[in-house]
């Protein structure tokens, strides 16, 4: 019988994070999960490394911008992060859609993913 799901630890361990890092991500809803009653949380092992694939074409992306430009683009990702939508947000989208490329597709992509490749501290702050 081939194992369907991963525990916590494990998908903490297959990414190289700490598990209290994958809980977050459960918190806000950013990592495929189900719930088996109230306490009990498992992880779809073909649904987790979907997710790392759009996770690493994110990664592949950013990886190939200058500093100056990884700035630019968390800043801008911030500012998308924290705001309401508007004329000025959706230009917004199109810088950030510009730099990270459009290889990317719109339902797989997280601004709290981007965030946290850009800058990992600032995913754990919440």
């Amino acid at each position: 019988m081939t194992k369907a799901v991963y525990k916590t630890k494990e998908v903490a361990d297959l990414l190289g994070v700490s598990t209290d890092y994958i809980y977050g991500l459960v918190k806000k809803n950013n990592i495929p999960h189900v719930r088996v009653g109230t306490r009990i949380i498992r992880y779809p092992i073909t649904s987790i490394h979907e997710w790392m694939n759009n996770n690493d074409e994110v990664s592949k992306e950013l990886s190939l911008l200058t500093e100056k430009e990884r700035k630019a683009l968390k800043e801008a990702v911030l500012v998308l992060y924290l705001a309401d939508s508007s004329d000025y947000i959706n230009g917004l989208w199109d810088v950030v859609r510009a730099i990270i490329g459009e290889k990317v597709e719109e339902e797989s992509f997280s601004l709290e993913k981007v965030l946290n490749l850009l800058d990992p501290e600032l995913g754990k702050g919440e």
